[in-house]
């Protein structure tokens, strides 16, 4: 299973090495590129961008508050979002800190397969 991780902060930092410690295919993204670098230096690989993580079976977001949903899901690259470019099949699974007002982001990755 390829699974790519969004958000190595004090919570999803954990969650990320108990997936690599069950030997999951894992690629990493963080907004701080030092701790993803820190990170894949024991297994995993590392995204340049969340859509490049976002590509495989399962994405797994763990970010602190609306702001840093944002700025990783709607920021647009080449005209579109990553909500727009993940991969068709891949399955998102939130464990980010939001309001109930972006907790709608569900629905709209929904509307994008």
């Amino acid at each position: 299973m390829e699974i790519g991780f969004i958000g190595l902060g004090s919570m999803g930092l954990p969650i990320a090495k108990k997936l690599r410690k069950a030997r999951h295919n894992l690629t990493v993204y963080n907004r701080s590129l030092d701790k993803a670098e820190a990170f894949v230096k024991d297994g995993g690989r590392l995204a340049k961008t969340a859509v490049e993580a976002a590509q495989g079976d399962i994405v797994f977001s763990v970010l602190a508050d609306d702001h840093a949903v944002e700025a990783v899901f709607f920021a647009e690259e080449n005209g579109k979002s990553m909500i727009e470019r993940h991969a068709p099949h891949t399955v998102h699974v939130s464990l980010s800190t939001i309001s109930v007002r972006l907790a709608d982001l569900c629905k709209v990755w929904k509307a994008h397969g």
